[in-house]
């Protein structure tokens, strides 16, 4: 018979108000193990009474700690487990239910309509009008959502990359392509928004609670998503967020500026470092030199130019640093008035100290369509990145007043741009495939001797190089050190003295430490007395010893 079937036969011993109570408990599990977990059982207690009216007499419902029913037991009837008063359960009975009146309208709410799902489709679809207003009232939940935050850069990194290869033969904006370029536009602007978003407060605080093998998992920083797609904004946007978490992405930029293959990968990378020694001063010494200290040369790389001219454009940016506080703001107003836009004459500007601060700064990062396609975007690109980083997270918005005014409508030519771009970026960059066809016995041998095969390498083949020795990949818990073990906290109680001690002798100091505690420790004097008798009863003699 199994534990529910015997409950159920049992509650002939109680009384009808009591059978109405128990089959209640017995049909509401939840609520069941909400009482287990808060009624302070001791941790031990493999099955718990439940009494429905008196402490000692019962009747008792026997429940596991699982909130499994196995018996009844009558009025009168005797056992040895921990009792739930009834008073603990209507208490906690009442907050349940209290609780559960809170969270059931979101139950009732479906998937789509929930918050969360509505904040991220708000800035999923929100494109260029995000505005600073509602970016500040979504900032507040960095802390809670931080990991909604980084998992979405992610997402929206690798949907471009499929998006883009769905795209590749789309050669000018078609109508039946319209919803495919305007999601291509709104995934970018997103992955932006969500950047912004992770990067609020000190998200660094995320990571140094992860354990150390989630950390050694992480081996590309969290700004090099947003850099791989060739726009000034998002490069710049991905700088400065990786400059948010400090140092801790230092040694993995340094890797790959060292040794990836990807031109838009070093650039990203070079920006990343350039904003973390322009927004930490304490740090740039240390990032620069480690910078100058690279080893760039290394045989049959053909990415060495650009990890050089890379390096050139981040220490050109530091030849000046009285100007990084403006840096970035003046070349938002520059941009914005030659772009032409019929705000600047409306409001007459017609000077960079006529643009306004809270228009200048967003304009630096807001420029999706400006495109890092030549060799002078991408000095732009590092040139900027130590003033951006200095930016506070609502300066990358305009307000809502700047906002209706300045916004531009979207048009699929913006979509096409960003893939002609990106296509002008990586056609000029894609490997050269060898013809591994072995030469015949008659041909010119490939080495370059100038005779025949068979009588070179065919006779006395040259051996294969070395292999090269593996490269350790840095990873985040690299720049994270490891958070100080907290300091034991003192025992509220005092242990009992060593064997052959007179007792007596302990008394006055006994009562000077209690005279000297904190008065919210000698609250309940008759529970210090219970819990300091239980201590030197359980505390062996060799632990009195060592004390």
């Amino acid at each position: 018979m199994g534990h529910a079937h015997h409950f159920l036969s049992r509650l002939d011993r109680v009384s009808y108000d009591e059978v109405e109570l128990s089959l209640g408990l017995y049909n509401n599990a939840p609520l069941v193990k909400y009482i287990l977990a808060r009624a302070g059982l001791p941790a031990r207690a493999e099955r718990v009474a439940i009494s429905l009216d008196d402490r000692s007499e019962g009747p008792f419902l026997i429940v596991t700690r699982e909130g499994r029913f196995v018996t009844c037991l009558g009025r009168g009837m005797r056992h040895e487990h921990p009792v739930v008063r009834r008073w603990q359960l209507d208490v906690l009975a009442e907050r349940h239910e209290a609780l559960r009146a809170c969270l059931r309208p979101s139950e009732q709410v479906p998937e789509r309509e929930r918050s969360l799902t509505r904040i991220v489709t708000r800035v999923n679809e929100a494109g260029p009008d995000l505005s600073r207003e509602e970016f500040l009232d979504l900032a507040p939940l960095q802390p809670l959502l931080i990991s909604t935050w980084l998992r979405r850069i992610r997402e929206i990194d690798n949907w471009l990359f499929v998006s883009r290869h769905n795209l590749r033969r789309v050669d000018r904006a078609r109508p039946c392509d319209r919803d495919n370029l305007l999601s291509l536009w709104r995934h970018l602007w997103a992955l932006k928004h969500f950047a912004a978003l992770a990067g609020v407060g000190t998200p660094v605080e995320y990571f140094e609670d992860l354990p150390r093998e989630s950390l050694e998992r992480v081996t590309y920083s969290s700004g090099t998503a947003p850099g791989h797609h060739a726009s000034l904004s998002l490069g710049a946007v991905g700088a400065w967020l990786t400059a948010r978490f400090g140092r801790a992405f230092v040694p993995i930029c340094g890797h790959h500026f060292e040794r990836s293959e990807s031109n838009a990968v070093v650039r990203q990378v070079g920006a990343e470092l350039a904003a973390v020694a322009g927004a930490h001063p304490d740090l740039r010494d240390a990032v620069l030199a480690a910078l100058r200290g690279l080893d760039l040369a290394r045989p049959g790389d053909d990415g060495r130019a650009q990890r050089e001219a890379t390096r050139a454009h981040v220490l050109a940016a530091f030849e000046r640093t009285d100007d990084l506080d403006v840096r970035a703001a003046l070349w938002g107003a520059r941009r914005l008035l030659a772009s032409g836009h019929p705000a600047v004459a409306r409001n007459g500007w017609r000077d960079v100290r006529d643009v306004p601060l809270d228009v200048a700064m967003p304009a630096a990062v807001t420029a999706v369509g400006a495109w890092v396609d030549h060799e002078a975007a991408q000095a732009e690109l590092v040139h900027l990145a130590p003033s951006i980083a200095r930016l506070r997270p609502e300066d990358l918005y305009l307000p809502e007043r700047w906002l209706r005014e300045l916004r531009a409508p979207w048009s699929p030519e913006d979509s096409m741009g960003h893939l002609r771009t990106l296509r002008a970026f990586y056609a000029h960059r894609m490997p050269t495939v060898l013809d591994e066809r072995a030469p015949g016995r008659n041909d010119p041998c490939a080495c370059g001797s100038g005779v025949k095969f068979k009588k070179c390498c065919a006779v006395a083949p040259r051996p294969a190089p070395p292999p090269e020795a593996p490269v350790r990949v840095p990873s985040l818990a690299d720049g994270i050190a490891p958070r100080p073990k907290p300091a034991p906290r003192p025992l509220s109680v005092p242990p009992a003295p060593p064997e052959g001690i007179d007792e007596v002798e302990d008394v006055p100091a006994a009562a000077n430490d209690d005279a000297e505690a904190p008065a919210a420790a000698n609250d309940d004097a008759a529970l210090l007395d219970t819990a300091a008798e239980a201590a030197n009863q359980a505390a062996p003699a060799d632990e009195h010893a060592a004390a």
